[in-house]
């Protein structure tokens, strides 16, 4: 589900934020560019040229098995949102979850939740 992707995704900032001290502050995304429905498949196909965008290398990121979600990063030294939507179904309807991330005290907190 999108939630791994997104806890998988805090797992890697925070690994980043251990190495560095802070988020990438940088934008990215959406990646991938098309929607996954759009392919003839109907999921984005693993395509590592993908995640090739300078905030995913850093964060050594990337989604490597077929899914339908596409992800959008914002982030400073101190904050970050990524932005996950999918569309499940392949019906229209989207699913939309975000991954907030602070850091407090000096330590990286994350929060997933679908926005307001």
């Amino acid at each position: 589900p999108t939630s791994d992707l997104l806890m998988k995704l805090a797992e890697s900032l925070r690994d980043y934020h251990q190495a560095n001290g802070d988020f990438v502050a940088a934008k990215a995304g959406p990646t991938p560019i098309a929607a996954c429905c759009k392919n003839p498949s109907t999921y984005c196909e693993p395509n590592v040229s993908d995640w090739n965008d300078y905030v995913w290398k850093e964060l050594e990121f990337g989604v490597y098995e077929k899914h339908r979600v596409q992800l959008t990063y914002e982030g400073t030294l101190e904050t970050v949102t990524v932005t996950a939507r999918a569309e499940i179904g392949c019906d229209g309807r989207y699913e939309t979850l975000r991954l907030n991330g602070r850091i407090d005290g000096g330590k990286p907190l994350f929060e997933i939740a679908a926005p307001k």
